[in-house]
């Protein structure tokens, strides 16, 4: 999620959206998938996030939950090989 959040944004702007974010997360990121997907857009909005941004978060949410994409399986991969 910080890296689509701090897509063509200055570092100081893309952490104050992710913190924004955040604050209105709760318990350990594992949750976080169904949190994100039970948000709407003008939620998300209004922590900072593009209208585009906001759906890649919401689809990355999606992958997440329905075990589509597996973040476990990404911790030792090298950049490309995840573009990949």
């Amino acid at each position: 999620v910080d890296s689509i959040i701090g897509q063509q944004l200055s570092l100081k702007a893309g952490e104050a959206i992710a913190r924004r974010l955040r604050k209105k997360l709760h318990g350990p990121p594992a949750d976080w998938p169904s949190q994100l997907l039970s948000m709407d857009l003008v939620e998300l909005r209004a922590c900072g996030l593009s209208t585009s941004k906001s759906n890649f978060v919401k689809n990355l949410a999606s992958a997440c939950e329905s075990k589509t994409l597996r973040l476990e399986t990404l911790i030792d991969k090298q950049n490309e090989d995840v573009i990949h």
